[in-house]
């Protein structure tokens, strides 16, 4: 293109040098553009992880497109601001349906057609039973509260979707009577049935039964 007679010795390594560099960057594959993700969880206090940082309630990332990343969320966690309340995973939703697996541990491909993750989570309420408790092998419970079909015979939590019916029912176990639900004034039956909108403590009251003695006259 030119003869070397035409350029002065410093003018020539510069032309050399920029058609080396021009060279080199076509040789280059073509960069990612960045795009901006969007990464959250339906709770605004629940903890999720984000190639391996912590972050809570919703982050938003710039990231090559194609480039790889990981998430994570526990399959249940406590809700901070409710005592007695936690958060249960149910799966992964992208801005274009369900990201494919029903893991809490997910790998994504940052693309700029889907610009949000999100982490779909179930509310759920501690209804805590409070009528006994037995500290050893030798117990022998007043009565027995079923759950929603489910029996316990000692104080415990039962943890339960926010906003579902709840069914108790109270059993006396022999020797005992049901006296009632003590938050309730004992007026409530002993089957009945609410919505749980929040952490809950039922006290079931059993209380010993009593001995009628029968007499006829004459005898028998």
């Amino acid at each position: 293109l030119f003869r070397s007679t035409s350029l002065r010795p410093h003018h020539r390594a510069r032309l050399v040098a920029t058609l080396v560099a021009a060279a080199f960057a076509l040789s280059l594959p073509a960069q990612d553009g960045l795009m901006m993700t969007r990464i959250s969880a339906t709770a605004n206090d629940a903890m999720f992880h984000v190639d391996g940082q912590t972050f809570t309630g919703a982050a938003v990332f710039t990231w090559p497109a194609g480039s790889k990343h990981n998430l994570d969320i526990p399959m249940w966690q406590y809700g901070p601001a409710v005592l007695k309340s936690r958060y249960t995973f149910s799966h992964w939703t992208a801005s274009t349906g369900p990201a494919g697996s029903s893991s809490n541990y997910v790998t994504i491909t940052a693309d700029p057609g889907i610009p949000w993750y999100n982490a779909d989570l179930t509310t759920e309420y501690a209804l805590s039973l409070n009528f006994y408790q037995c500290l050893d092998g030798g117990c022998a419970p007043p009565g027995t509260i079923s759950v929603n079909g489910t029996a316990y015979q000692q104080d415990t939590d039962v943890w339960l979707g926010g906003g579902s019916t709840v069914t108790l029912q109270a059993m006396p176990n022999p020797g005992y009577v049901f006296a009632g639900w003590a938050q309730n004034g004992g007026a409530l039956a002993s089957v009945y049935s609410f919505t749980l909108n929040q952490p809950t403590t039922v006290y079931p009251v059993f209380a010993p039964a009593r001995v009628i003695q029968l007499l006829s006259d004459p005898d028998g």
